[in-house]
């Protein structure tokens, strides 16, 4: 491109935008029309899993929580992230596994489902993950039985299977809002009235 001395300065750069918006570029190794699933890559039990972004709000480290009585075990408890009250789960446990092998440090997913946020704790989070679309894989690694309804679909990776974690589908569990233990005293039992 060439410009006379004369040309103003935001021509040039109108210039230089448009020829950049005709020319379409692709990273090395993707062509343009090949549909990909980013997320962020956790463990449960021995299972590599993918978690979509787009419902990851963020990864955090745990904050200090408190145990909330006569809760079923899965619920870690409440903490304080950004000023806000957060919900902290065991997902293993939630989901009918053991425990999660939590070290420390730890960090949790920050999910959401519309206007349920919650932190989620695996046995480890991996990092961010890219698949593409025609890696998706039918059939199922070894997974264990409590996990695989909320497996739906894998990938092949590198060196290993990966699938894909519903957490649409765990956010929608009827236990997820009603983590008080069964038999314990409801609200009524106390006299206070359900608003």
């Amino acid at each position: 491109m060439t410009s006379s001395a004369s040309e103003h300065p935001f021509e040039i750069l109108c210039k230089l935008e448009a020829r950049a918006l005709r020319t379409p570029r692709v990273l090395p190794g993707l062509s343009a029309t090949a549909a990909s699933l980013r997320g962020v890559g956790v463990r449960i039990d021995e299972t590599c899993l993918t978690v979509e972004d787009a419902h990851v709000r963020e990864v955090a480290p745990i904050p200090a929580l408190t145990r909330i009585p006569r809760c079923k075990p899965w619920l870690l408890g409440v903490g304080n992230l950004h000023g806000s009250a957060l919900a902290v789960i065991d997902l293993p446990r939630l989901l009918g596994g053991a425990a999660s092998e939590r070290r420390s440090p730890t960090h949790m997913l920050v999910v959401e489902r519309g206007a349920v946020v919650v932190g989620v704790v695996v046995d480890q989070i991996i990092g961010l993950k890219h698949f593409r679309v025609a890696d998706r894989v039918s059939g199922m690694a070894m997974t264990p039985l409590w996990l695989q309804p909320y497996v739906h679909g894998w990938f092949l990776g590198e060196n290993d299977e990966w699938g894909e974690l519903d957490v649409q589908a765990v956010l929608s569990l009827p236990d997820l809002l009603n983590a008080r233990k069964s038999g314990a005293p409801t609200q009524e039992a106390y006299g206070v009235q359900a608003s």
